[in-house]
């Protein structure tokens, strides 16, 4: 019986798990996204320096002559990013008549404080000073790029409206509210402690954002401590050098070359990644023959190719078959609104790698995301013709005969007698290199359709191969295992 119901326990457990999952994997990666757009607005690495001043309040406590009560003191502050790593908050207070001066300078892991009334600064732990570090948000957007994976997910009832949780490599928690309206953080709460009042959340708020040329900072913030309101700031000067130098964010470098085949077709070369690609020009659009690597890689070839031909936009992306060296970077292409070109077995991965989101990688939001996918399928066992206005392409099923994948697409172009092969068949640079199934299945393809075929292209590899070779380079490398043909 005590079996019976730990094992009916462990089976609920086990089938509520992949819809807990799918939940958590929601709001994380959704959190991921929230933070990306924000990333894309505030941008740290992009100014070298900056100085805000500022003036204000600070909400002085005592003994006075009421719980609660408080004396105001007269601010004037300048938060200032000085280097890569280096940050300062100077105030200078008028209390009573009096003159006090405090400041913090932070430095990598620990930041000098010096206190009213002090002539002397004290290293001390930047976990102690938190929220005035963050006085700046470009400072919380650094904070959360260096603890990315602590990022998650509060509150996504309210489409305008973000929570975001994640924590300092101090220790310390925090929760921060992002407007995605206005692409505004608006206010950041961390959990503290007070000896007497106990628990509290010590509070930012960020109110009436000033932009200048890409520079965006909050006009008036308000920093709250368990008593209550503790300092005002109200902004009243920005300035700034933008350091348009800095690298960007992480990004593959494809070196890119491009050999001209006929006028309407033409073969791209990733240097760097041992893949090649094909390009046939139509009359107002370019098509592209396989999709290598990741999304990254045929991003840069879509600029690439938009330098190349900038009047003719990539309209079709043709994929011979679904591995990562030659459709990994479909998604680049389907969200540009390219159709697809591929086979029914595969239309569901497809889908998959559009709906992806490449945030933990530190891709940027594509904000422009076409609606698709569109797909145009070739049936399994048969041909498809595109006429292409006025270049023609024939897209040619043969999956069952490779011996590589289940569904696969050769690519014939009638007018300059060209076929595509991308890795079924290999062109040894130096000799006949003997091979089996994968390229019979092209060789007998070639024979039974009675194609008048003058080159062959390949998509792997690049290095050692030829580019292409001819229907009796194949044969010759068919003998030693064929010797019937």
């Amino acid at each position: 019986m005590i079996k019976s119901m730990m094992l009916g326990s462990l089976l609920l457990l086990v089938s509520q798990a992949p819809a807990q999952l799918t939940a958590v994997k929601n709001t994380y990666f959704e959190a991921e996204m929230v933070f990306r757009e924000a990333e894309m607005n505030l941008q740290p690495g992009l100014y070298g320096y900056y100085k805000i001043e500022a003036s204000g309040n600070e909400y002085v406590e005592g003994h006075l002559e009421s719980p609660g009560q408080s004396d105001t003191a007269l601010l004037n502050i300048t938060i200032e990013k000085k280097a890569v790593e280096t940050y300062a908050v100077n105030l200078n207070m008028d209390y009573r008549g009096k003159k006090y001066l405090s400041g913090i300078v932070f430095s990598g892991d620990s930041c000098a404080y010096m206190d009213y009334g002090d002539t002397v600064a004290v290293k001390q732990s930047v976990k102690a000073h938190a929220l005035i570090y963050f006085y700046s948000p470009y400072n919380l957007v650094k904070t959360i790029q260096k603890n990315i994976r602590t990022l998650h997910l509060v509150d996504a009832k309210d489409e305008n409206f973000k929570i975001l949780g994640f924590n300092d490599e101090y220790g310390n928690k925090f929760y921060t509210r992002y407007d995605r309206t206005k692409k505004e953080f608006t206010a950041l709460w961390m959990p503290a402690y007070d000896p007497v009042l106990g628990d509290y959340f010590e509070t930012l708020a960020y109110e009436d954002y000033r932009c200048d040329n890409g520079f965006c900072f909050p006009v008036r913030i308000t920093h709250q401590k368990a008593t209550g309101i503790y300092r005002t700031i109200a902004v009243t000067n920005i300035q700034f050098d933008r350091n348009d130098k800095e690298k960007p964010a992480r990004k593959e470098m494809v070196e890119i070359e491009m050999d001209t085949i006929s006028n309407h077709l033409f073969l791209i070369k990733l240097l760097n990644f041992n893949n090649k690609m094909m390009v046939s020009k139509h009359r107002n659009y370019l098509s592209v023959y396989d999709a290598p690597i990741n999304i990254a890689v045929c991003r840069q070839v879509i600029s690439f190719l938009h330098e190349k031909f900038p009047d003719h936009p990539v309209k079709y992306c043709y994929l011979s078959h679904h591995h990562p060296d030659h459709a990994g970077g479909a998604g680049a292409f389907m969200e540009t609104g390219c159709r697809i070109v591929t086979t029914p077995g595969n239309i569901a991965y497809f889908n998959r790698i559009f709906q992806a989101t490449h945030t933990m990688e530190g891709r940027p939001v594509n904000t422009t995301k076409a609606a698709g996918p569109l797909f145009d399928e070739v049936a399994v066992n048969k041909n498809r013709r595109f006429d292409g206005d006025d270049y023609p392409v024939v897209a040619c099923e043969t999956g069952a005969s490779t011996g590589h994948t289940k569904e696969y697409l050769l690519f014939y172009f009638p007018e300059d007698k060209v076929l595509f092969a991308a890795d079924l068949v290999l062109f040894y640079k130096n000799g006949i290199y003997n091979q089996g199934e994968r390229a019979l299945s092209v060789y007998k393809f070639i024979e039974g359709e009675k194609l008048p075929v003058e080159r062959i292209f390949t998509g792997w590899p690049l290095h050692h191969f030829n580019d292409y070779g001819t229907v009796e380079d194949i044969k010759a490398c068919l003998k030693a295992k064929y010797p019937g043909l």
